[in-house]
This record gives structure tokens, sequence and C-alpha cells, in this order.
């Protein structure tokens, strides 16, 4: 990255915090979550693991986020890398009623080995995640509890290796991983 840009991003950093304090009305916040939880499909699709870390920043009932993940399908893991925001339509003294819509793209790769596992390339697909929750204030401590439902879609590549001492064609796939999606979280 060369300085310029660099230098860009701090100027207006510092001025979108400075105008949050010379404004007493506007309250600017930032934050950081650690949510896990599970994803679960129709059946035959599985349950899994779901781990998301999400920093941002809240103007008021509005917020901002970005973030990154672990996802477990039954046979892939996926890495998201996300933007997003949200809204708290309901806010009383020690919990807040939120939205929320997260948007981004997953790294993926197949947790499957075995000696005729094909291979697979160009793992990935793009998500958007809308959920809805609860958040508990304790001091300076939050805990989330979220529900939502989960649009993931993988392309990939399918290569098998040499079989009976030919080579087979290699085939796209397009798999829908859509999931239910629960998970409780903590931050500040």
């Amino acid at each position: 990255m060369n300085y310029s840009a660099l230098t860009a991003i701090l100027v207006y950093c510092f001025s979108f915090s400075a105008s949050g304090q010379s404004d007493s009305s506007a309250s600017v916040s930032a934050f950081v979550s650690l949510h896990a939880g599970t994803l679960m499909g129709k059946p035959g699709k599985g349950t899994s693991l779901s781990l998301t870390l999400t920093p941002g920043i809240r103007l008021n009932r509005f917020a901002t986020v970005v973030g990154t993940g672990y996802d477990t399908y039954v046979a892939w893991r996926m890495l998201p890398v996300f933007a997003g925001a949200g809204y708290d339509f309901f806010v009383r003294r020690d919990y807040i009623l939120f939205v929320q819509f997260h948007a981004g793209y997953s790294k993926a790769w197949n947790s499957l080995t075995g000696e005729f596992t094909p291979d697979y390339k160009n793992e990935g697909g793009y998500f958007y995640h809308p959920f809805i929750g609860c958040r508990l204030a304790h001091g300076k401590m939050k805990i989330y509890f979220s529900a939502g439902y989960k649009f993931q879609n993988l392309i990939y590549e399918e290569v098998p290796g040499w079989i009976w001492g030919r080579t087979q064609l290699k085939k796209t796939v397009d798999a829908d991983m859509q999931r239910f999606s629960m998970q409780i979280g903590i931050g500040i």
C-alpha cells in the first residue's frame, strides 16, 4: 500500500471520529464481538459449527461491521470474509433487539481425504446472512443471541485422479449450502 492511500485512510478515520465528538446528539462507539453457534440444514444436509469475529462501529442505532469466521459443513470447511450493516430497532436500558445483514465471500476447502478422493480447484462462493438478535448489556460486556438464515453458495471444480489408467474429465459443481443459524456471542 502506498503512503498517500494510507494517509487518506487515516485522515478519513480521524475526521469521522472527530465529527462524532463534536455533535453531542451523535453517539459513536467501536465494538468487537465473538459468536459461536450452529448451522442447521435440511434433513441429509447436516448440522455444523459456525464461528464469527465481528468488529464494527456503531453510530446511534446503526452499525457497520467487517468480519471473518469459520463455518463447517459435512465435507467442506469455509473461511468467510464479509461486511455488514445493522439497526437496533428496540432499545431498552439492559437489552437491545437488532437486525443485521452480512454479505461476503467464503474460501472453501474439502475436508475429505482418501486414495480415490478427487482434487478440488477454485473452491469458494458468495454468501449473505440476514439475522435478528438480542444484545444484553452487563457493564461494558455484551452478550448476544441471534437467529437467521445463511445463504451460502459453493462453486468448485472436481478433478478426479487416475482411475484404471485413464484420466476423467473435470466437472464444475455449483452447491447450495443454505442453513438456519443460531449463535451466542460475547463482546465489548
